[in-house]
């Protein structure tokens, strides 16, 4: 009847990529102990994917139970997030990060923050996150994609320039750069003047596969 081996169980099928099987598990575990929180979080986490509005309210549960588990918060700042709930996924970050410690650790909540505030149209925001992020990982590719986008919003020509170059040197990733890349790109060298150099970016984008293009 202990709730532990269920965890054990649940953790074990997780890593087997059997979510639903490892759901399951979590399930039995708060049966057998109604207020364990780590089941909970458990439980939301593999449903964030398939049911974000299923995590989110579990986590609100364990939120209001234990409003001083912080593990609790950067889940469900990751859960809003996924539902285009942005302003309340940065309402959960900032409990999380309160500290002001970005480790390595976290870094896919980092990005998570950081893209609630780009998409919430907080550039300077966003960039003071994406940078903490980049003191754990300066090779970082999403941040680094995401630190571009914020200088072409803002259009910051002098270090939009720096942040794409570094950006588009990632040379090992280059297989991910996709159109929003280089319209970004062309913005930035745009705005400084580089105006052949943009319209090489747009033909990029114009010509980068899978996309659809307005003609009209």
């Amino acid at each position: 009847n202990s709730p532990l081996v269920y965890l054990f169980e649940g953790d074990i099928l997780k890593d087997q990529n059997k979510e639903g099987d490892a759901a399951s598990k979590y399930e039995q575990a708060m049966y057998f102990d109604p207020e364990s929180a780590l089941a909970k979080i458990k439980y939301a986490v593999v449903y964030e994917g398939v049911s974000p509005d299923l995590s989110i309210e579990t986590l609100k549960k364990v939120i209001a139970a234990h409003p001083d588990y912080l593990v609790a918060y950067k889940n469900l700042g990751r859960s809003y997030q996924k539902v285009g709930k942005y302003n309340s996924a940065i309402e959960a970050y900032k409990v999380y990060f309160a500290d002001g410690k970005y480790g390595a650790a976290d870094m896919e909540y980092v990005i998570s923050y950081a893209q609630s505030f780009y998409f919430t149209d907080q550039f300077t925001e966003s960039l003071g996150i994406i940078n903490e992020g980049l003191k754990q990982d300066s090779t970082n590719f999403v941040l680094n994609r995401l630190r571009m986008y914020n200088a072409s919003r803002l259009r910051d020509k002098e270090n939009g320039l720096n942040y794409a170059n570094y950006f588009f040197s990632l040379k090992s990733n280059a297989e991910r750069f996709i159109y929003q890349d280089y319209s970004a790109y062309a913005t930035i060298l745009a705005d400084a003047g580089m105006y052949n150099e943009s319209l090489d970016q747009y033909n990029k984008v114009l010509n980068t596969e899978g996309i659809e293009v307005n003609k009209a």
